[in-house]
């Protein structure tokens, strides 16, 4: 498990499930938090306390070294490649949360966000995702504009021409990420 103040919102899960690399679920702290009282989440991560193993009390396997006694907080995560169930001390669970809050108090986390700055992040990535993976884009606001990739050829960039573009005179040439 990871939680760093630059991410004050997140907790992050590493799972170690018989690949090269982790499996790394990120979800809310407070999550994790509100899991340790009772069961809370929907989609894709739950979180809800047991007073014993499900191991225990349901006769599964379990994978690993699993120390069985007393409370655990059960996780489960899915995805559209598979489920999976797992299970931690409560009191390990617990005493990790209160570092995490040690690190940034509850209710504290915006002070730790430079929301104007993740803001501007975002609009870059997605400015960046626009222009260099999408083939073509239109956008119109008052005025006609045609933007597109290099890569694209046959278009013809005065907007005023942009409703008689022939779809059989554009062609894509090799240097297309899509090729």
């Amino acid at each position: 498990m990871y939680y760093s103040g630059s991410d004050p919102y997140a907790v992050r899960m590493a799972f170690h499930v018989g690949t090269d690399e982790p499996v790394e679920w990120i979800f809310a702290r407070e999550l994790l938090a509100a899991g340790i009282e009772s069961r809370h989440g929907e989609g894709d991560v739950q979180v809800w306390p047991s007073a014993q193993s499900c191991a225990e009390t349901d006769g599964l396997d379990v994978i690993g070294a699993a120390d069985t006694e007393g409370a655990v907080l059960n996780i489960e995560l899915s995805s559209p490649f598979g489920q999976a169930h797992f299970e931690a001390p409560a009191a390990a669970m617990s005493a990790f949360l209160r570092r995490t809050y040690q690190i940034v108090p509850a209710g504290q986390e915006s002070d730790y966000i430079d929301l104007e700055a993740e803001l501007n992040d975002l609009l870059r990535q997605a400015n960046n995702l626009i222009y260099d993976e999408a083939p073509v884009w239109f956008f119109n606001y008052n005025k006609a504009v045609l933007a597109y990739q290099p890569w694209i050829h046959g278009l013809q960039a005065n907007p005023t021409e942009i409703t008689h573009q022939y779809p059989e005179d554009i062609w894509v040439d090799a240097k297309s990420p899509a090729k």
